[in-house]
């Protein structure tokens, strides 16, 4: 089982991304962008579980679906930062 690297990846996209953002937008999307990071955080330690047991757990299919809608939404808010700015 390997950690899917393509979130990581665009959250990484999405810190670079909200720099290029307006001064008065910014801090939105960062708090945001934090939010997402901590659930990538927690979904890195689910993976551990994940591993020992040999299986997906709940949790971490929990925490990815979470994680991958929070990306959405942030990525759809750099995108209108970048369209009003």
């Amino acid at each position: 089982m390997e950690h899917n690297s393509d979130y990581k990846h665009r959250i990484d996209q999405a810190f670079f991304a909200i720099i290029q953002v307006r001064p008065d937008q910014r801090e939105d999307l960062r708090r945001m962008w934090r939010a997402t990071r901590n659930l990538w955080d927690q979904l890195d330690i689910e993976l551990i579980n994940c591993k020992r047991l040999h299986k997906v757990t709940p949790k971490y299919a929990e925490l990815e679906t979470e994680l991958s809608q929070c990306l959405l939404t942030l990525e759809g808010y750099i995108s209108w930062g970048h369209l009003c700015g």
